[in-house]
């Protein structure tokens, strides 16, 4: 077992903070004079995954914000502010500004308000939607702040963050390696770059973040970004891609807003982009980049409002001598089934063009009732292609996993919402592995980092390494902030069979938040018990994690 205790956090976190902190403040409201600042209060801050892109799905829900699609996320400043609520009778009313009206070409600067942030783990890492975040044993700090400009049709979002994590030990899952790969994975360490600690020492990282640079004009949406996105319609268990862990650079083309065809609206996306893994991957690091290319859509049906349908389709491979080329875009334009020569190029070293590539696709849907204040929601994934349609129609269901889960407002009113919500991701292998060898979601071969991203699944970690997980919570919103209590179940089983009675790893957690609003400040406290029976396929284990955080006012002129 991996057990050194590294040095503790600290003085490095303040030094990394004042060189995140010092461009921002060159841009603060004091130096942008003349122009439109916005400094607190703003929908600017709905980045993906964020409070506020939340709560405009409560507003949608509540039919405050009008019907729109919503598993292709990402929205662009443009989509936010056509979201955004223009009445008051809602409980955040008071809170947020309606979106300013559109200044045709004027130049808006928005200051985005520093949000600090500390996370205490017991005993072992436990993560809730993190993103870029780390949070390893013992103390972690973060510090995210920025700036967002538009003039006209471009947008620029400068959204940086930095965090240190103390990284403390803790018993590991053995894996039979040594040195840095000790810390890798203890299921399948061969297989996928999910380590279970980030090396022996303090772990801290300066990111760009929520930072995205888009132009929007004429119904086409191009850019370049780091930020997180959500592709499907979950809550908390994207199949696909997902907030749970960090963004990485794409470049991006789609539809600025959904296009008109008369039977409906088509809303989609197409990007290319850059993975990378950790020091704790099973691949060499000079092999470790690797190429994205990706497809997202959704459709509207004309004939049944509130109702999305659509699909994604992710492919992985080796980064490519020389960088991205045109027809990296077409990739995800590729045929459902394999040929024979893609055949021989994906698993044939041999072959002069030798490209080892893994597809994941999905299909998903979302139906949302105002009036009734219900939201339905579900998606269906699959790990790579099928040799043919009759692979296809004998194992429809070979590596794959799905989604299901519902939204319910229970009470709405101008000063309070209270939201019931609940999610199952379903990860486990099928009795297809009885006749055929079934791999878990997420794992692929021959590229053996696995659905990842510097070593964070991209996806759900409910389902990775055969996995389920439940969650049900109830949320509260009132003028003063946000109540929530939100319960877990996630379970996974060792590999192979005779397990015997410790081969299941079951943990429940039971989250307690409170956001609280006060003088344009944020704050937020949350405390959640983790009970994990069988960690390590040996003994109990129980971890506190603790979470207070404050989006920072500001002054300026509004």
């Amino acid at each position: 077992m991996a057990c050194h205790q590294p040095p503790r956090a600290g003085r490095r976190t303040a030094v990394l903070a004042l060189l995140l902190v010092a461009p921002v403040a060159a841009l603060s409201p004091r130096a942008l004079v003349g122009q439109t600042v916005v400094t607190s209060r703003g929908w600017q801050e709905a980045t993906t995954g964020s409070e506020l892109e939340t709560y405009l799905r409560i507003l949608q829900l509540a039919g405050k914000s009008p019907l729109y699609p919503w598993s292709v996320r990402g929205f662009s400043p443009q989509e936010i502010d056509r979201l955004a609520p223009r009445d008051t009778l809602h409980p955040w009313a008071a809170r947020l500004q309606a979106p300013a009206a559109d200044s045709a070409w004027g130049l808006r600067v928005a200051v985005l308000r520093p949000d600090v942030r500390l996370i205490y783990n017991s005993a072992f890492p436990w993560a809730h939607t993190d993103g870029v975040v780390w949070a390893g044993r013992g103390l972690t700090a973060s510090l995210e702040l920025g700036v967002q400009a538009r003039y006209g049709p471009l947008s620029l979002t400068l959204d940086p963050i930095i965090f240190d994590a103390e990284n403390a030990a803790f018993p590991l899952l053995p894996n039979g390696l040594s040195g840095p790969r000790s810390f890798g994975s203890g299921i399948t360490p061969n297989t996928i770059d999910l380590p279970q600690r980030f090396g022996s020492k303090a772990y801290a990282r300066i990111d760009p973040g929520q930072s995205t640079l888009r132009l929007d004009l004429y119904g086409v949406a191009l850019g370049v970004s780091t930020a997180n996105q959500i592709w499907g319609p979950s809550f908390s268990q994207p199949l696909i891609i997902g907030n749970a862990g960090p963004g990485f650079p794409h470049v991006f083309a789609g539809t600025s807003a959904p296009v008109d065809l008369w039977i409906g609206h088509l809303h989609g996306l197409l990007e290319v982009g850059r993975l990378a893994q950790s020091a704790y991957s099973p691949m060499p690091p000079d092999s470790g980049s690797g190429l994205m290319a990706s497809l997202v859509a959704t459709f509207v049906p004309r004939w049944t409002p509130g109702l999305e349908v659509g699909f994604t389709r992710f492919f992985r491979q080796p980064w490519p001598i020389g960088g991205i080329r045109p027809s990296d875009f077409l990739i995800p334009f590729e045929g459902l089934f394999l040929t024979p020569a893609q055949v021989s190029q994906k698993y044939n070293p041999s072959n002069p063009n030798y490209t080892p590539q893994d597809q994941l696709a999905s299909f998903f849907a979302r139906w949302v009732f105002p009036k009734n204040g219900v939201e339905l929601f579900g998606e269906f994934a699959r790990e790579d292609r099928n040799a043919d349609v009759r692979d296809f129609l004998l194992e429809p269901d070979h590596e794959s996993a799905f989604a299901l889960g519902f939204v319910k407002l229970l009470r709405r009113s101008a000063q309070s919402y209270s939201v019931v919500r609940a999610e199952l991701a379903n990860g486990r292998p099928t009795l297809l592995q009885r006749l055929r060898g079934e791999p878990f979601f997420y794992v692929h071969n021959p590229l053996l980092q696995g659905h990842t991203n510097r070593g964070i699944l991209l996806g759900s970690p409910a389902v990775a390494y055969g996995g389920v997980g439940e969650t049900v919570a109830l949320d509260v919103y009132r003028p003063d902030g946000r109540w929530t209590l939100e319960g877990s179940r996630q379970s996974y089983q060792m590999p192979g069979e005779g397990a015997g009675p410790r081969g299941y790893n079951v943990t429940y957690a039971l989250r307690a938040e409170r956001l609280f609003f006060r003088r344009g400040w944020d704050y937020t406290v949350a405390v959640t018990p983790v009970f994990e029976l069988n960690r390590n396929f040996a003994r109990d284990a129980f971890d506190l994690r603790l979470e207070v955080g404050a989006r920072v006012a500001l002054r300026g002129r509004e």
